[in-house]
């Protein structure tokens, strides 16, 4: 009797797994398109709309673009700092100590250097049970304001200097560059977009009539050093209760960090600051008050010298 034949639709005969069919190819094919791009860029390094990292003591920095703000006229550019655990980077104002973040632009090419501006978002207060510090931990982006430049190529030079603080404080110096021709800013990176929006929405803006905002300050007697104190009442939005307020004078001021004194019965909360160490400028005796609650930071400008006494 001859062997029987089994169908090749027997059920007892296993089927080729139709997903390993499928996915096998899609696997070949999507290496296959990693190893063309590795390719076609070459060493993984820099691309459009980003410097090369540097390297510095206590982390690293470079520029970063998002293309044009097309209403504004103005390219979507910021300085990224990623910091080490346990480092701690400064505010243009740094406080009782440490070393101011500044950026010069001077050596860029292909547009016009002074309208260069970098804004600080929102900082925080650090205290190391010595001195009471106006930092930025972990990772920020500060926003660089620069008009889309006309010409081409035109690049932005950064030539940044800042303190890296942990158990000890170093001052670092970074020169980055970071081509802004309008072409290349045409090509935006969404994880960019997304870092600078953040960083934006950070940015303090000019308080209006409604909370938070600085209601009212008030100066006092001076005291033996002939320095004035200053009051400051801030009012919250309701249901707030954590508040901090940051402020920093004319150009070679070295003021302190204003005092949080507490909430008052109405809801309010209140601040101290002496004018000591506020320069002067013009007659004028600027300062600027940055308060910072519930992820919103609001700006006040005043004139210490046009405060009435007590």
């Amino acid at each position: 009797m001859a062997p029987a034949t089994r169908s090749p639709y027997d059920p007892g005969q296993r089927l080729p797994d139709t997903k390993d069919q499928i996915a096998m190819p899609v696997r070949m094919m999507i290496r296959s398109f990693f190893l063309a791009l590795c390719a076609l860029w070459g060493p993984m390094g820099a691309l459009a709309g980003e410097s090369p990292w540097q390297e510095v003591t206590g982390g690293k920095l470079r520029l970063i673009s998002a293309g044009v703000d097309a209403g504004a006229g103005t390219a979507d550019i910021g300085l990224e700092i990623h910091l080490d655990p346990g480092w701690h980077t400064y505010w243009k104002y740094p406080g009782d100590s440490g070393i101011p973040t500044e950026v010069d632009f001077s050596a860029s090419s292909g547009l016009d250097p002074t309208r260069a501006r970098l804004r600080f978002p929102a900082p925080e207060r650090y205290d190391d049970g010595f001195a009471t510090s106006i930092v930025y931990r972990r990772q920020v982006v500060l926003p660089i304001d620069l008009p889309v430049p006309s010409a081409s190529p035109a690049t932005l030079h950064a030539l940044v200097r800042l303190g890296m603080c942990s158990d000890i404080c170093v001052p670092v110096e970074a020169s980055l560059e970071l081509d802004v021709s309008e072409e290349t800013l045409a090509a935006s990176d969404i994880g960019h977009r997304m870092m600078l929006a953040r960083a934006r929405l950070a940015l303090p803006h000019p308080q209006t009539d409604m909370p938070p905002r600085i209601l009212k300050v008030v100066r006092g007697r001076p005291g033996g050093e002939g320095a004035a104190p200053l009051t400051i009442t801030a009012e919250l939005p309701a249901n707030a209760v954590e508040a901090d307020l940051f402020a920093h004078g004319a150009t070679g001021s070295y003021n302190g960090v204003p005092k949080r004194e507490g909430l008052t019965e109405d809801g309010q909360v209140r601040f101290t600051l002496s004018t000591r160490g506020l320069a002067e400028t013009g007659g004028r005796q600027p300062l600027s008050l940055v308060l910072v609650t519930g992820g919103t930071a609001v700006e006040h400008r005043i004139d210490v010298a046009r405060l009435p006494g007590p």
